[in-house]
């Protein structure tokens, strides 16, 4: 598959809106663009979660590759109008994000699957998933049927950033919920028998939020977003109910956990203090939930060192990164697929100013090639 050709299935993702969940139309093309591309007795299938897979046998058998990149986009980029300037891809609609991330995923392991079935060249056993849901805790990679994907070996992730970036690991992120319950009463004719749970809610996430800026400094930080503060009705009612969402993403499993007890210990001062202040009936529940696990591999591991021989191969110098974002390679990790992920040349991702780096695209397709072809050797 030459160059032109990557390019035209790359815009023609890009034009196509899928945002978490609605994916139907973007698997329909990826499906369509296999099925032109005749390889002989394969025909891709949906599982049940959606993913749309595609297993190859191969020549070397002493492992099965995971190629993976989710098809979803975030809500900012439906609507995208892409467009070539010199090169990069740009968006002509200047209210929406162009998608990059992860349509270049897609159109690499399009590009890898053209060019096997274009040169006939031997390759190892791959399967091919493009997966739903990344952008909402990865949920296509959470429930692909692995006995569809022929039980692969390593997982192999493209996604956003630089074609010579490796992620060989990622925080984990989790959801800690406050539950803030007052009174309701007519805040015209008896606002004194009411308690404003709206009132103390914003009490508790300004002081989660200074909490957060003092964790954040640490050597290991743990990331904490106040997300949302959703409460209260009618204007002239004292709220009775309030709820705050947090974000946290941390790498430690055990710090996570301490945060959570700091963060009820917070709460229930507030509460206390509250109470103190002629609010005795307000009250409040903290809850977490892990959303997706942490993961991180040591550079020697056998996909790292794949991935980091075929960026070699094509020129380049790996780098390696523990990001902060999650990605399907964090499930494929704790499902028992040791995985990585790749960059595709996505940069600016989830703003308005989202481009594609083209020559990074076009690299993380020859990168994506050799590592579909070469051998298990000794690394």
């Amino acid at each position: 598959m030459n160059r032109s050709q990557q390019i035209a299935i790359l815009l023609d993702l890009l034009r196509i809106p899928g945002a978490s969940g609605d994916e139907d139309h973007v698997a329909a093309f990826i499906q369509q663009a296999i099925e032109r591309l005749g390889y002989p007795g394969i025909s891709p299938i949906c599982d049940g979660a959606g993913n749309v897979v595609l297993a190859l046998e191969g020549d070397d058998q002493r492992g099965r590759r995971l190629f993976t990149a989710h098809m979803d986009t975030i809500d900012l980029c439906v609507g995208a109008e892409p467009l070539m300037e010199g090169d990069r891809i740009i968006n002509r609609n200047p209210n929406s994000g162009l998608g990059a991330d992860n349509r270049t995923g897609c159109a690499v392991l399009l590009a890898v699957l053209g060019e096997l079935c274009a040169s006939g060249r031997p390759h190892a056993p791959l399967t091919f998933a493009w997966t739903v849901k990344e952008e909402v805790g990865q949920r296509g990679a959470q429930l692909l049927d692995l006995e569809l994907a022929g039980q692969p070996s390593h997982g192999f992730n493209f996604d956003g950033g630089t074609s010579t970036k490796i992620t060989h690991g990622a925080y984990g992120k989790s959801e800690i919920r406050i539950e803030v319950l007052g009174v309701a009463a007519h805040a015209g004719n008896n606002p004194a028998s009411g308690a404003n749970a709206v009132v103390v809610a914003s009490r508790i996430a300004s002081a989660v939020h200074r909490l957060s800026q003092s964790i954040a400094r640490g050597a290991e930080p743990i990331l904490i977003n106040v997300a949302r503060i959703e409460g209260g009705g009618a204007l002239n009612v004292i709220p009775a109910h309030a709820v705050i969402s947090i974000e946290v993403r941390s790498f430690d499993i055990a710090a996570r956990q301490m945060l959570f007890q700091k963060i009820e210990d917070l709460t229930l001062r507030l509460i206390r203090r509250a109470s103190q202040e002629a609010l005795p009936r307000i009250s409040a529940h903290v809850s977490a939930r892990d959303l997706y696990p942490p993961f991180q591999l040591k550079r020697d591991d056998m996909c790292c060192g794949l991935m980091a021989r075929a960026v070699t191969e094509c020129g380049a110098t790996p780098t390696y990164s523990i990001g902060r974002g999650g990605t399907d390679a964090n499930q494929l990790n704790v499902r028992g697929i040791p995985s990585v992920s790749l960059g595709c040349g996505q940069r600016e991702t989830h703003s308005l100013k989202e481009y594609v780096d083209l020559s990074s695209f076009y690299q993380a397709c020859d990168i994506a090639l050799r590592l579909a072809a070469q051998p298990i050797l000794a690394l």
